[in-house]
């Protein structure tokens, strides 16, 4: 019964030439639709981290987190932490003058775990058939910050003892 359903639903596939082409048409799509704005958002991102200090106010209260965590030099790295969401190269940058190589080691590991990065996934949820704003994608993020922090912190600390 499955085999069947599975041998009429392949008949029913559109030819090699048309994928092709509707492959085509999604790469055109994606380099002119979603190029422009992942370069926008990483410069809105990279200009509020290099001349603002929002990343620093809005990562206040993970300073304690970290704190709990016995990460080193928590202040400077929470900023680290959250600039993430703006663009994944934006924390190292920002954690460019942190001295202590567990603190850089933390950091590094949760800019890969946080994986949704506004300038390419996230403009990529935004645009696409799924329903989650910009708040919603904020707060998964965060979901991620806090879940992979402290699995992050016992392996440097491991490693770094």
């Amino acid at each position: 019964m499955t085999i069947t359903q599975a041998l009429h639903r392949a008949h029913k596939m559109p030819s090699t030439a048309t994928v092709f082409k509707n492959s085509l048409i999604n790469l055109i799509y994606v380099y002119i639709g979603l190029v422009p704005a992942i370069f926008a958002l990483g410069t809105v991102g990279l200009m509020l981290t290099e001349y603002t200090p929002i990343f620093t106010w809005l990562s206040k209260p993970l300073v304690p987190y970290l704190e709990l965590l016995q990460i080193p030099e928590a202040a400077k790295a929470a900023p680290a932490m959250l600039v993430g969401f703006a663009d994944m190269f934006l924390p190292a940058l920002v954690g460019k003058s942190i001295e202590t190589e567990l603190t850089r080691f933390v950091i590094g590991v949760v800019s890969i775990a946080q994986i949704i990065y506004l300038s390419e996934v996230g403009v990529l949820i935004l645009k696409s058939k799924i329903r989650l704003n910009i708040l919603e994608i904020f707060i998964v993020f965060l979901l991620r910050i806090l879940i992979a922090l402290p699995i992050v912190s016992l392996i440097a600390h491991w490693i770094y003892r």
